[in-house]
């Protein structure tokens, strides 16, 4: 913000200048120069105080980044950041601990590799473009060493300054043992069904 600030110390110092030069010159300082100086002095605020106030959005906004990327990295989730090509722009820490992956080896590649399915993409894709959400989706990723991975995924749209959507922020949690919980629960209910319809028959 020091920049907004000299702004109006430049401007009064060439307002001095210039009252001091047409004072010792053989012209008497009239009115046209003190109006002139008083002109300068209020454009040199206007730009001073429009400066200021930008250099603080842009701290502010910088701060903001910050923070977030701060949340991003030592999220427990992990968080990836996919824009509309489908191609990777951001992987925390806890993508890379069940994916395998690290950031260098998937930023500026396709999300496509990554699914079982790898129309799976573009379906997510699709689908958060046209309800601008997605919530607690279940699917199921490969992982470096191609082991598949259940995911539960919840998604939201990017937009520009314009409102335009540029890409995805998808948020997801490795929920592989609850899945095989789940199968060991359906298995056991269909296994104490046939010993009941056994007992039953006999």
């Amino acid at each position: 913000m020091w920049y907004g600030k000299k702004a109006i110390y430049v401007a009064l110092f060439l307002t001095a200048v210039y009252i001091l030069a047409t004072y010792f010159s053989l012209t008497p300082i009239s009115i046209d120069v003190l109006e002139r100086s008083a002109i300068l002095l209020v454009v040199a605020y206007i730009i001073g105080l429009v400066s200021e106030k930008k250099a603080q959005m842009d701290v502010e906004l910088k701060e903001t980044k910050d923070y977030l990327d701060e949340i991003i990295k030592s999220s427990a989730d992990a968080i990836a950041v996919v824009d509309k090509e489908g191609i990777v722009r951001s992987w925390n820490k806890a993508a890379e601990s069940y994916m395998g992956y690290t950031a260098a080896e998937v930023i500026g590649e396709s999300n496509t590799k990554f699914f079982a399915d790898p129309e799976e993409a573009d379906r997510i894709m699709q689908r958060v473009l046209r309800d601008g959400e997605l919530k607690n989706y279940r699917t199921i990723v490969l992982s470096k060493d191609k082991k598949p991975v259940h995911i539960s995924m919840s998604a939201a749209l990017l937009r520009n300054k314009n409102g335009e959507p540029i890409g995805t922020v998808r948020v997801s949690r490795d929920i592989t043992k609850e899945v095989e919980l789940e199968g060991m629960h359906f298995l056991a209910l269909v296994l104490i069904q046939v010993r009941w319809a056994r007992s039953y028959r006999s």
